[in-house]
């Protein structure tokens, strides 16, 4: 089948096949085997006390950033830093300090009045 073909022929066509594979390989994954990925639970993930003691000490770590700074655009980057990272998890089954809760709370609620 290939014989008439001359080398840059042969070579040409061995990179277009090769480029058709790795296409197809690429779809196969965004069509088929990478919504398969997607529907895993991530609430085990969200729950788990690493996850909620990283939120935690986030929190503390943005909130004392929070109280150092005078700058309005940061202080709101940081307010919605806070925001994004407590969303993912449920604030009454994460311990954090009083003075912490309360720099999130105030964050949330300055976040969703658009403060």
């Amino acid at each position: 089948m290939f014989d008439d073909m001359s080398d840059g022929a042969k070579w040409a066509a061995g990179i277009f096949v090769t480029g058709c594979v790795i296409l197809a390989i690429v779809l196969a994954w965004f069509k088929i085997f990478g919504p398969l990925f997607n529907q895993a639970g991530y609430q085990n993930f969200n729950n788990s006390s690493q996850h909620l003691q990283a939120v935690a000490q986030k929190a503390a770590d943005d909130c004392e950033q929070l109280a150092g700074t005078k700058d309005t655009v940061s202080r709101k980057a940081i307010e919605e830093d806070i925001y994004q990272v407590v969303s993912t998890v449920d604030l009454n089954r994460v311990q954090m300090p009083d003075g912490v809760r309360s720099c999130v709370n105030q964050a949330i609620t300055d976040v969703t009045k658009g403060k």
